[in-house]
């Protein structure tokens, strides 16, 4: 009896461990490519005349993909490598996706095409549809 009690306290353990430190990553990784996608919708028609028009929704859309980028950038750096390289068996680089996020908060409002290349960069990072 006391071995049963024993094996269960360690199976649960271990299971905690592997849902934390395994599951919680990973289901991170899957809501940051949710998040990216929403808000690369939500910033498609955001340009220069919303940051004449409308400037508190401009810095809104600017800040909130900034804070995406920072949260995917400091996941990326604070996973431990396999995490990254697993991640890059699927295709999905997590470094990459934050500087096309920054990139694109800094391209709202250009006109040179620069918009739509940051776009598509965080697509190919996360591996979103393209848009």
């Amino acid at each position: 009896m006391t071995w049963d009690l024993l094996y269960s306290v360690l199976a649960g353990i271990a299971g905690w461990f592997a849902a934390h430190f395994v599951g919680r990553p990973l289901l991170k990784v899957y809501e940051y490519r949710e998040r990216a996608h929403e808000l690369i919708f939500y910033t498609g028609n955001i340009g220069e005349i919303t940051l004449k028009d409308d400037p508190d929704q401009f810095q809104d859309a600017v800040k909130e993909l900034r804070r995406l980028a920072a949260q995917i950038g400091a996941s990326a750096a604070a996973m431990p490598f396999f995490y990254n390289r697993t991640l890059g068996w699927f295709g999905i680089n997590l470094v990459a996706a934050a500087r096309g996020l920054t990139g694109l908060s800094n391209s709202l409002a250009s006109k040179d095409g620069s918009k739509g290349t940051h776009r598509n960069q965080v697509e190919k990072a996360l591996k979103l549809p393209s848009s």
